[in-house]
């Protein structure tokens, strides 16, 4: 069954492509159609041979002056000759060249009169995935079992946190309990550390490992 070329113009007409309608190209005459029933035939034969096409028959339309479409990332490969295959069906469009029987690319189409835009998001509609604060806790003093106590204290009034590890401080004579905001995202958590345990916030201390965590607890005397 041949196309006809009022036919093609149509089917032309409401095919996107990366953007722009197919139509577009044919009004500029950058694309003319190619609808002689045995041409087609042949082209869709040899095109079946490299890959496996869409059902039903497409349009064929021809390349007839590249340096017009070098705006569009379909056509950056394509020279005179080559031939578009489009199946509306199937959202599908193949640029093929008969002269060394290549298909040079391929790409989704859309139909213009109902296209799926992906909306671009702004900022404000990014949302992270919510996920806890998490916790180191350091014993800065040689009093045994006083992170676990705090560990307990800190879970059970401190919502959406997570005590990841509970370590020995490099120096155990801290008098006063310190708090490091190492990934400085969680301000809200860090603010309400300070008010528990009446600390302040501080750089992180010179000798201390700074762990893989968001907010360090080293616990001082004042603590106990």
């Amino acid at each position: 069954m041949g196309i006809n070329t009022g036919t093609a113009k149509i089917i032309l007409g409401v095919i996107l492509i990366l953007g722009l309608t197919a139509g577009y190209f044919y009004r500029q005459k950058l694309v003319t159609n190619n609808s002689a029933e045995e041409q087609t035939k042949q082209i869709v034969t040899e095109v079946g041979k490299l890959m496996l096409l869409p059902e039903g028959a497409p349009t064929i339309a021809t390349v007839t002056d590249k340096s017009k479409l070098q705006d569009q990332k379909f056509f950056i490969n394509a020279e005179n000759g080559d031939r578009v295959l489009i199946y509306s069906a199937s959202s599908k469009a193949i640029l093929y060249r008969p002269k060394i029987n290549k298909i040079i690319e391929v790409a989704s189409i859309l139909p213009v009169d109902n296209p799926v835009t992906p909306a671009t998001p702004t900022m404000a509609e990014v949302k992270p995935p919510i996920t806890n604060a998490k916790i180191v806790l350091m014993n800065g003093t040689k009093t045994v079992g006083l992170t676990t106590k705090w560990e307990k204290s800190i879970l059970g009034k401190i919502a959406s946190v997570d005590v990841v590890d509970k370590l020995t401080a490099g120096q155990t004579d801290y008098t006063n309990t310190v708090i490091v905001d190492i990934s400085g995202k969680y301000k809200g958590k860090v603010d309400e550390l300070k008010n528990l345990f009446g600390a302040t916030v501080v750089p992180a201390p010179s000798g201390e490992s700074v762990p893989q965590a968001d907010i360090l607890v080293i616990l001082g005397s004042d603590a106990i």
